[in-house]
Formats: C-alpha cells, sequence, structure tokens
C-alpha cells in the first residue's frame, strides 16, 4: 500500500467509518482509537470516529482545510481476510462500502466539490464477520494494528 503525502506540513484528515456493533465492520474506528493515541499532538492531523455517518463531519473537515482525506473502512473487496487494500476511486463503487447512510462516492463528490485540490484516499480492510453484536476477529484486529503502525510511521 501507499500513501501519497504532499509535504509533511499539509492538512490531513483521517476519517474512520464503522459499525462497532458489528464485529470487523468496526475496524476503521479501531485504527482511529490507536492513531489518537500516537498522533493526537500533530497539529496538521485531525483524526474522525464518524462511525457510519461520515458526512456529518463535513463542516468540520471543510473548516480544516485539508489536502488529503484518508477514508479507512472494512470493505468487502474480495480479498484475503485481512488484507489491507488502497482501493482506486473509480473501485468503490463496487467495493462493499455497504453499512452506511449515504454512498461513500456521493460523499466524496461533493467533499472535491466544496474543498478545492483536495485528494481522497481510501484504505480498505477486509472483514471476516460482520455479524451484529460480536467482537472484532482476531486476524481483523492484526491488520488494524498493522494498518495503525504503518500509518503513524508514514505520518509522523
Amino acid at each position: 500500500m501507499k500513501l501519497n503525502l504532499k509535504k509533511s506540513n499539509d492538512n490531513i484528515v483521517i476519517l474512520a467509518i464503522g459499525n462497532e456493533m458489528l464485529a470487523d465492520d468496526s475496524a476503521g474506528i479501531f485504527v482511529a482509537e490507536i492513531l489518537l493515541k500516537k498522533l493526537a499532538h500533530k497539529k496538521n492531523i485531525k483524526i474522525f470516529k464518524t462511525g457510519v455517518m461520515p458526512e456529518s463531519f463535513f463542516s468540520k473537515i471543510s473548516a480544516f482545510k485539508p489536502s488529503l482525506i484518508i477514508f479507512i473502512d472494512a470493505c468487502s473487496f474480495g480479498g484475503k481476510i485481512g488484507e489491507i487494500r488502497h482501493i482506486p476511486m473509480d473501485k468503490i463503487d463496487g467495493a462493499g462500502f455497504s453499512t452506511h447512510s449515504l454512498p461513500i462516492t456521493t460523499f466524496v463528490k461533493y467533499l472535491t466539490n466544496q474543498i478545492p485540490n483536495i485528494e481522497v484516499q481510501f484504505i480498505g480492510i477486509e472483514p471476516k464477520s460482520i455479524e451484529f453484536d460480536k467482537p472484532m476477529t482476531t486476524e481483523i484486529k492484526k491488520s488494524c494494528q498493522d494498518l495503525a503502525g504503518y500509518l503513524i510511521e508514514k505520518l509522523s
């Protein structure tokens, strides 16, 4: 996976998406919790645990004027369980971003129309289970820790 960073002082927003009641669908939220502990001191990075409604954070995102937004979510893309993949924008409709109130593509179109020169990247984690009221699986927890470590290294 390659994270495209322009300059180390650019404003970056990380949108952690997921439903904590659906086992591995909480992957994005879990990654955000790790990142918040390690990157909270960085003034140019904002991390939002958006749950299933990232669009409700638009005003906070817009006010921060980011040059990069990174979405992190559990996503069924046909990979191996726990696989982490950078997903191109044109592949998002085919990926399993389905537990959210507004299609991600609609929200991204709105973001890119409203915030000049914004780059949007998606990081998906292939879930094992999205069963209701079950804990995150061990495989996904490990992948989330790996992803968080990678992001901390790249963003520190």
